[in-house]
């Protein structure tokens, strides 16, 4: 090594010197700005997180709402029948007899305790005035748009045509596994699961296999699961159980379906809820979506209680 200029080397070695310390205070600023990032996208996600949290609350207190909103027109259209049939075999029995109105063996109105009260605000104590005034928006129509979703005339027409005739192309084992597959969502504790997921799930399964567990050819079960997906589930002790293939659906879901749960949770109407389990999770080779989301429709219109018309605003 030639030693010839002491200084020379000297200002090599604190050049190398300033050169690693310049290097190693770069490294940091560049760990502090990715943490930094890393932590903002933590936050944006939690803050999105929670909105959509809440969003789905929202719709599922919507759904809640109409179903309870339907129960009680029903039950005071019903009250408003028996209270006008009342009244006029009372005004016929006068007719008969010119007996006093509350006298009348045909009038249950007159003889009601005055203290009984009906549910929802009907008075069967006497107070028929009260029931008139409780039915006076019975004529009003229901926009149930933000549960159906956006869906193709194709998907529409599906709907109404299939409602009337579901039953009769299902066998007498199809409908009981149907029931029974309706119970089994109906249980699960998801946050996710309102009637808006069950209907979507429910018209995917319809269309898949009619709600059979059995194995059909190379695929097997209510989602038709083939390849490994197949060989997980006759990994379990009962695969051809209703039972089994629920818990099943919710374990991909929390393990290799991940995003597809992700994608399926996030949808607040029938008709993206069904696209998204069909394109996601079940990834059909002919998906055949408007079957799919019409037989979704006429799941919800019954578990609200009303006729897809109804549900469609027809």
């Amino acid at each position: 090594m030639n030693v010839s200029n002491p200084e020379q080397i000297l200002s090599d070695d604190d050049s190398l010197f300033f050169d690693m310390v310049n290097k190693r205070a770069e490294d940091r600023r560049e760990a502090e700005w990715q943490e930094a990032a890393r932590t903002q996208r933590e936050d944006e996600e939690m803050r999105k997180a929670e909105w959509q949290k809440k969003e789905a609350e929202r719709r599922r207190k919507i759904v809640r709402g109409v179903g309870a909103v339907a129960l009680t027109a029903f039950i005071l259209l019903g009250a408003k029948f028996l209270v006008g049939q009342n009244e006029a075999e009372a005004e016929e029995s006068m007719a008969e007899d010119d007996s006093p109105r509350a006298e009348s063996v045909m009038d249950p109105i007159a003889y009601a305790p005055d203290e009984v009260v009906g549910d929802y605000g009907v008075d069967y104590g006497g107070n028929v005035a009260e029931v008139e005034e409780s039915s006076e928006d019975e004529g009003e129509v229901v926009d149930y748009s933000d549960i159906v979703g956006e869906i193709s005339p194709e998907a529409r027409k599906f709907a109404l045509k299939v409602e009337g005739i579901l039953a009769n192309e299902m066998t007498e084992e199809d409908m009981e596994n149907m029931e029974k597959t309706y119970e089994l969502l109906r249980e699960r504790n998801e946050e996710y699961m309102d009637e808006v997921h069950i209907a979507a799930i429910m018209g995917n399964i319809m269309q898949e296999n009619r709600f059979g567990p059995q194995e059909t050819g190379i695929t097997v079960g209510i989602c038709q699961w083939e390849g490994p997906r197949k060989i997980e589930l006759m990994k379990k002790l009962e695969p051809f159980s209703l039972q089994t293939q629920i818990d099943f659906i919710f374990e991909e879901f929390e393990t290799t379906e991940r995003p597809a749960r992700r994608a399926f949770e996030e949808e607040t109407n029938v008709a993206g809820a069904a696209e998204a389990f069909c394109s996601r999770f079940e990834r059909a080779g002919m998906p055949q979506m408007e079957r799919r989301i019409g037989y979704a429709l006429v799941f919800c219109a019954q578990s609200l209680g009303i006729s897809v018309e109804e549900l469609l605003g027809e």
